[in-house]
């Protein structure tokens, strides 16, 4: 049967797939391993995860320096030799730091669960920061600080968080070189201590996981002592004015620009519908904002929104770069744009297209074990339930054109929006 491509297949509403919840298991020690059991091949991830985030920073460059030289050597082994042995064994170790948290995932083949979890065990309880090697990250880093520093929108994005935050606020610190200087092994080797603990870790394990798996887990947590620490207080997050700052490049051919303002996070009765409204205007490759200023003006190659959400907070944020003398104007474009979410009803067509969008990208994020954890990882710190997807799919059908007039009237209030543009105007 020939297929005529001319004509499109038929158009279906699209429907939830229920997300595979993840298991609880008490280990022997007192602490819980979440885990997913979905997989078809022999091998898992293994998460472990530390309120260890930039939030808990005494000063800059501390949570990420401590990730990053977690596997730089312990007492009874060099990098070297870490990383061979992971090697060795197929398996792959992985490091990351947001604002919130700070992680390693070990993938392994199931076979080799035992020995690899015997490395990871290593490295998070006597990890030693090698001076050698925090002198190598320290001038890396000091080396990148300074081809970052000549970039129009690392600069905006910096100033922008610090307006959002403040200098007392570790999401608001802009790093120096000087901070790297000051950087100390007892600096690391104090926030390991206090931050990379069991009693501040959750482990979450995802993949082909029997009973074998689950006690070869406990085997090698429980061994280590899960001793109740309490951890220091987090810096409160105050409420700012909005400001329009503007930093000039002299030599600038570009200017960056960064607009935003705080919201609520995910618990936030509006975070759902404000995802919605934030793919209209500037969330996807379809949205208002690029088809005004890149499509139909050609002013940039490319601009955005996005909205973050962090466990203290969440904040929305316009990013691009345009040419300088373009400037002035693309920021009137995108005023205009943001007004006109606030005075006309968004076309039914216009709607029903983001609604599909979001609604297909969510159901093509649920494609395998991984994601089904990273499903649950979105939701756990927030204290929140598998509900909240069902209640996305459901606020995102359900939306209505005036729905989304009013959050904008509500959230792009005139004279609430901060704004960063380095360069020139």
């Amino acid at each position: 049967m020939k297929i005529d491509r001319t004509i499109a297949p038929d158009a279906f509403e699209l429907k939830n797939i229920p997300v595979i919840p993840a298991q609880e298991n008490l280990l022997s020690n007192g602490m819980k391993l979440h885990y997913i059991n979905a997989g078809s091949e022999e091998l898992m991830r293994i998460e472990f995860i530390f309120d260890a985030g930039t939030n808990r920073e005494p000063k800059p460059l501390i949570a990420n320096a401590c990730n990053f030289l977690l596997n730089a050597g312990t007492s009874k082994k060099s990098s070297v030799e870490l990383m061979e042995q992971i090697d060795f064994y197929g398996a792959y170790f992985q490091q990351d730091v947001t604002f919130d948290k700070a992680s390693i995932s070990l993938y392994t083949l199931n076979k080799y669960l035992s020995e690899t979890l015997t490395i990871v065990m290593d490295i998070l309880t006597n990890s030693i920061f090698p001076e050698a090697e925090i002198k190598t990250y320290k001038e890396n880093t000091k080396q990148r600080l300074a081809i970052n520093l000549e970039k129009n929108d690392f600069l905006a994005k910096r100033h922008f968080n610090n307006l959002l935050f403040g200098n007392q606020h570790p999401y608001g610190n802009m790093l120096t070189s000087k901070d790297c200087d000051e950087l100390t092994q007892s600096d690391l080797i104090r926030f390991f201590k206090e931050n990379y603990h069991l009693a501040n870790c959750k482990i979450i394990a995802a993949g082909l996981i029997t009973e074998r798996e689950i006690q070869l887990i406990d085997e090698a947590i429980s061994k280590l002592p899960n001793e109740p620490k309490a951890l220091p207080s987090l810096p409160l997050i105050e409420s700012k004015e909005a400001q329009k700052c503007y930093y000039e490049k002299t030599d600038a051919l570009q200017s960056a620009i960064r607009i935003g303002k705080l919201i609520g996070n995910k618990t936030h009765p509006d975070y759902i519908e404000l995802i919605v409204l934030n793919t209209i205007l500037g969330g996807y490759f379809g949205s208002r904002l690029m088809a005004n200023i890149r499509e139909d003006k050609g002013y940039t190659y490319g601009i955005g929104s996005g909205i973050a959400s962090t466990l203290d907070t969440g904040f929305f944020y316009i990013a691009t770069e345009v040419g300088v003398d373009v400037c002035e104007s693309a920021l009137k474009e995108i005023y205009l744009e943001i007004d006109k979410l606030k005075s006309d009803l968004v076309p039914e067509e216009e709607l029903n297209l983001v609604k599909n969008y979001l609604l297909g990208t969510y159901l093509g994020s649920i494609e395998n074990v991984f994601s089904y954890a990273d499903k649950f990882k979105g939701i756990y710190p927030y204290g929140l339930d598998y509900n909240y997807y069902n209640e996305y799919f459901n606020k995102v059908k359900a939306i209505n054109s005036q729905r989304i007039m009013d959050l904008a009237n509500k959230y792009f209030a005139s004279g609430t929006l901060t704004e960063v543009v380095v360069g020139k105007k």
